[in-house]
């Protein structure tokens, strides 16, 4: 197929009938340099009383040159021999639209609309099965279509949106979270997961104690925050939880008039009370059974001791109202559910 071409007339150096050795464009058009190695491309020649036309194919080594084939001519069909100062034009030919006496090529009648046979049409177009499928751009494929292609953007967004939907809630590893400053909750979606690098609170100054090696994991997409607005999203696993002991969820108060356990915590301990002191209740979610040591001492001088109201004594125990000076007094709670009261059943003093 010949390859069109616009406005180009280049001069021949060379004469007689042989190859076209192509020089500089003619003044008004363009030359050679816009033609391709290895293409054909349709042209013709006027000198004084001699024409042709044809196919020729330009090759730009070992120095620019057009092969010609000639369609037509003055001399009866084949090549004319050239003198000094010809001219070829690359034109557009009758040949090119009609193929004519061109074996094989595309006749007028052997087009799409034409021919009753589609399988025809597309193998005189020497085109693939696609050709002749209309495109459609849903994102969706949803009308599952044996004759309609999806666009690039189409397949690229329904494979996306297929990828995304089968991932949601793996567990997807996000890094580590310094959580010595007690910071909040981040944005997650379900499946998210975290491990602790310093130890601290995650969920705010109020959230879940952690060890440094422990991990939390989001349980539903949550926009993050607070212990309070999002811990129920997460969830948390100690690192030695499993093949070892639990690890020890520790609250640590030097003193303080009024100390509010967490429940998450298994031990809070009061180091040199110096004022009395008030046992608050309890802050978090409470778990039947679940149990904690409380540990009190004083600075030196007896301090009270009050309770909140979610604090009771097992029968055969009684909750000490002050300190003993020098003594260390551990409590020992348990949840009860059907009271929703921490019980303590021991008292120690030494």
């Amino acid at each position: 197929m010949s390859t069109p071409v616009n406005l180009v007339k280049i001069n021949v150096i060379s004469t007689g009938s042989g190859a076209l050795m192509l020089g500089s464009a003619v003044p008004g058009y363009r030359g050679s340099e816009v033609l391709i190695s290895g293409r054909e491309y349709s042209y013709s020649i006027k000198q004084n009383a001699n024409y042709e036309f044809g196919r020729c194919t330009y090759f730009n080594t070992p120095s620019p040159q057009m092969v010609r084939a000639p369609i037509d001519s003055s001399d009866g069909g084949v090549a004319i021999s050239l003198t000094a100062g010809a001219q070829v034009a690359l034109v557009l030919l009758v040949e090119d639209l009609l193929g004519l006496a061109l074996p094989g090529a595309l006749a007028v009648e052997n087009n799409l609309s034409d021919l009753a046979s589609v399988p025809t049409a597309r193998s005189n177009l020497a085109l693939g099965t696609a050709a002749v499928l209309n495109s459609t751009t849903d994102v969706t494929l949803a009308g599952n279509s044996d004759f309609l292609l999806p666009t690039e953007k189409a397949i690229k967004t329904y494979t996306d949106t297929a990828i995304a939907s089968a991932v949601v809630g793996l567990l997807d590893f996000k890094g580590g979270t310094d959580c010595s400053a007690n910071p909040n909750y981040p944005a997650a979606l379900k499946g998210d997961a975290y491990v602790v690098t310093v130890a601290g609170k995650i969920g705010g100054a109020s959230g879940t104690a952690v060890d440094a090696g422990d991990w939390y994991i989001a349980k539903a997409d949550n926009a993050g925050g607070t212990e309070a607005a999002v811990g129920a999203n997460w969830t948390s696993l100690e690192h030695n939880g499993v093949f070892g002991a639990p690890a020890m969820n520790t609250q640590t108060v030097v003193s303080a008039a009024t100390v509010t356990p967490l429940f998450t915590n298994d031990f809070v301990t009061i180091t040199a009370q110096a004022i009395g002191l008030t046992l608050a209740n309890w802050s978090g979610t409470a778990v039947n059974g679940w149990g904690m040591v409380v540990r009190i001492k004083d600075n030196g001088t007896s301090q009270t001791i009050a309770y909140g109201s979610n604090y009771i004594a097992a029968d055969g125990v009684t909750l000490p109202g002050a300190t003993t000076v020098g003594k260390t007094h551990e409590l020992g709670f348990v949840y009860n559910d059907a009271l929703g009261k921490f019980v303590c059943i021991s008292t120690l003093t030494y």
